[in-house]
């Protein structure tokens, strides 16, 4: 069964530029509430092969006559790249009437999040249900088998996903700041 999710996104400042990219999934952090439950979606849950073996399309509010880009066994218009923080994407916006009202909305702010759409395997080790000490529902994501989608939305699940126009904000910010500890620790080594 597919199912959809969603996160935040940014458009890259300069107006020369039609870059958008951002986190389409975000690991290790709870959704919002999603009809009754929370889940969480741990870095294991997505690998290089089944990114590379997918098929996903870049939607507006997942509306499939709204494709923005598309990645498909690793080529096509729509960067996509795991890292610790999660999945990564980055997109030209396209030179069309749609492109710029979606280029336009999300560098005047009015888009932010991103969703995307999954299916997990129907097995006990692709997720985890259980009642926590609130007895609040949860569902734990430990492996996804196929994903779809991953769409510029209005409301998201997952208030942590991003878009941007800003050119490699996002994605250099995480390594920045690695290689700041890495330097710390280096110094911290030597006295």
């Amino acid at each position: 069964m597919k199912e959809i999710r969603c996160v935040e996104v940014r458009a890259d400042e300069n107006p020369e530029s039609r870059i958008i990219q951002g986190y389409a999934i975000r690991f290790n952090e709870w959704s919002r509430d999603l009809g009754g439950f929370q889940e969480i979606i741990f870095p294991e849950a997505l690998n290089e092969d089944t990114l590379r073996n997918s098929d996903v399309v870049m939607n507006i509010n997942h509306d499939n006559d709204k494709m923005v880009a598309r990645y498909r066994q690793g080529q096509g218009t729509l960067e996509l790249q795991l890292d610790d923080q999660g999945l990564y994407f980055r997109f030209d916006a396209p030179t069309t009437q749609l492109g710029d009202e979606l280029l336009y909305n999300v560098r005047n702010g009015n888009l932010f999040e991103c969703s995307f759409a999954f299916s997990i395997a129907d097995d006990d080790k692709s997720e985890r249900w259980y009642r926590d000490e609130s007895n609040s529902l949860k569902r734990e994501i430990r492996h996804i088998s196929g994903l779809y989608d991953c769409s510029i939305v209005t409301h998201a699940a997952y208030p942590t996903t991003s878009c941007s126009t800003r050119s490699e904000e996002i994605h250099d910010l995480s390594k920045a700041v690695d290689a700041a500890m890495d330097l710390i620790d280096k110094e911290i080594d030597e006295l």
